[in-house]
């Protein structure tokens, strides 16, 4: 079983088997973390998901803990995880 699947053209994420309902900017944010194979930094994440909208950077981490705080009610452990040079990256581990 995949840890994750994200559904683009029905913006429907399954965790653990299970559907993880999130918001619009949640789904973006997720979707642009899982996309990278290595962390990705703030900046870039926040550049990526708010191209054009009048967003503040510190957003990114709270969309980062709704969307683990909601992954913690299915699974009892975070989705996302902090990366230590400033970055987000998923939690693959079981």
């Amino acid at each position: 079983m995949k840890i994750i699947e994200i559904d683009l053209e029905k913006r429907e994420v399954l965790y653990l088997g299970y559907e993880l309902k999130l918001t619009k900017t949640e789904f973006d944010v997720l979707y642009a973390i899982s996309r990278q194979k290595s962390p990705q930094r703030s900046k870039d994440l926040f550049n990526e998901v708010y191209e054009n909208k009048d967003i503040t950077l510190g957003n990114i981490a709270v969309y980062v803990c709704r969307i683990n705080k909601k992954a913690k009610e299915i699974g009892g452990r975070v989705l996302i995880l902090s990366s230590r040079g400033g970055g987000y990256r998923l939690n693959q581990e079981l």
